[in-house]
C-alpha cells in the first residue's frame, strides 16, 4: 500500500504524508473492488449468464442446464471469469496511466486517493491480463470467441497506454484522446465483443447454432447503451480533462447542458425499440407474462429518464456522475436480465 496521497495547493498538486492506519482483514478486498470499477464488473458479470440464458430458452432452462449439465455451467463460467479479469486489467490500466486526471475528477480511485501505489496496481493489471488468456484459453478454443476477445484486450490496452512522446512533446496517441476513437472503443467492446462472444459461446454449449433474429436486436441495444455511457461518462469530468489539455471530448466542445440532453433522448431510444418491438409481435413472447413485465418496465424507463431529463443539473458533476452510475447503468443491468425475456 501507498502511504502517501496528493492534494491541491495552489492549483497544483502536491504529494502529502497519509497517516497510516490498521488494515482490516477485508481491506484489500475493498480496494480491489473499487479498483476494478464496480459497475463495469457488474456488466461483465450479467453479460454471460444472462446470454446463456437466451441460449438456453430462458432463466429456467438455464438452471435446468447448469444443474444437469456440468460442462456447460462450466463453459459459460470460465469466460465469465476471463472477461472480468479482461475488466479488471482494461479498468486499471486506464487508473495507472490517467493517476494525474482522477485527481481531480475521481479523487476517491485508489491510486488518485494514495490508497493503492503504482507498483501494486501494476501487479494487479499484470496477473489481472494473464488470468483472462489462461481462463479463456481454459474455456474455447473457437476463433470466434478468441479473436474477438484478443481484439478487446488490445482495445483496452490501446485505450490508455500513452506510446512515448512524439517530436513535439506531446503524449503518443492513444484511443482515449479522441472523442470518436474513445467512443468507438466503448462501443466495440462492451456493445458488441461482449455480447456477441458469450452468445456464442453459449449458443454453442446450448443448441449449437447463433441465431441472427436473436443476435441482431441484441447488439443494437447494447451499441446503443455503450455509445451513452462513451458519451456520458465524459460530462463530470470536464474540469480534469481540461487541465490535461484533453479538448476533444463532446462535453467540452459542446457543452454539458446540450450533450446530456442528447444522452437522455438516445437512452430512451432502446426502450421505444422494444416497445414497437412488443407491438408488432417481432420479439415472439413464449409468454403473455413476459410480455407484459417488458412493457412494464420500458414505460416506466422512459416516464423515469425524461422526469430526470429536468431534475439534473448537467453543470453539477456530481449530479450527472450519480445519474450515470445509479440510473444509466443500472437501467443497462436491467434491460440485459430482461433479455431472456423478450427473446425467448
Amino acid at each position: 500500500m501507498c502511504i502517501t496521497t496528493s492534494k491541491r495547493a495552489n492549483d497544483k498538486l502536491v504529494d502529502v504524508p497519509k497517516k497510516e492506519s490498521g488494515l482490516g482483514p477485508m481491506e484489500p478486498l475493498r480496494l480491489l473492488w473499487k479498483f476494478a470499477r464496480p459497475h463495469t464488473i457488474i456488466h461483465s458479470f450479467l453479460t454471460p449468464w444472462t446470454m446463456a440464458a437466451v441460449a438456453a430458452g430462458g432463466y429456467s432452462a438455464l438452471a435446468t442446464a447448469t444443474t444437469s449439465t456440468p460442462a456447460f455451467a462450466g463453459a459459460i463460467t470460465l469466460l465469465w471469469l476471463a472477461y472480468t479479469m479482461a475488466n479488471l486489467y482494461i479498468v486499471g490500466l486506464n487508473q495507472i496511466y490517467d493517476v494525474e486526471v482522477d485527481r481531480i475528477n475521481k479523487p476517491n480511485l485508489p491510486i488518485a486517493s494514495g490508497e493503492l501505489s503504482e507498483s501494486s496496481a501494476w501487479k494487479i493489471v499484470l496477473a489481472a491480463l494473464t488470468a483472462s488468456v489462461g481462463l479463456l484459453s481454459a474455456a474455447t478454443s473457437d476463433v470466434l470467441i478468441c479473436v474477438p476477445f484478443a481484439t478487446l484486450l488490445a482495445i483496452g490496452t490501446w485505450y490508455s497506454l500513452k506510446l512515448g512522446k512524439t517530436a513535439g512533446g506531446s503524449t503518443g496517441l492513444r484511443l482515449k484522446d479522441k472523442a470518436l476513437t474513445a467512443a468507438l472503443s466503448i462501443i466495440v467492446c462492451r456493445g458488441m465483443i461482449l455480447p456477441f462472444t458469450t452468445l456464442t459461446h453459449a449458443f454453442t454449449h446450448a443448441s449449437g447454432n447463433v441465431s441472427a433474429v436473436v443476435m441482431a436486436p441484441i447488439m443494437t441495444l447494447t451499441a446503443m447503451r455503450a455509445l451513452v455511457i462513451a458519451v456520458m461518462k465524459d460530462i463530470p469530468d470536464m474540469a480534469g480533462d481540461k487541465a490535461a489539455g484533453e479538448n476533444s471530448t463532446l462535453a467540452i466542445s459542446l457543452g454539458a447542458p446540450r450533450v446530456f440532453r442528447w444522452c437522455i433522448n438516445l437512452m430512451c431510444l432502446p426502450s421505444l425499440l422494444a416497445l414497437i418491438a412488443v407491438g408488432l409481435n417481432i420479439s415472439g413472447f413464449t409468454t403473455t407474462w413476459n410480455a407484459h413485465i417488458v412493457i412494464l418496465y420500458h414505460v416506466c424507463a422512459l416516464l423515469y429518464i425524461r422526469w430526470q431529463e429536468s431534475a439534473v443539473d448537467a453543470n453539477q458533476p456530481s449530479q450527472v456522475t450519480r445519474f450515470y452510475t445509479k440510473t444509466l447503468w443500472i437501467m443497462f443491468y436491467v434491460e440485459m436480465l430482461l433479455f431472456p425475456a423478450m427473446l425467448n
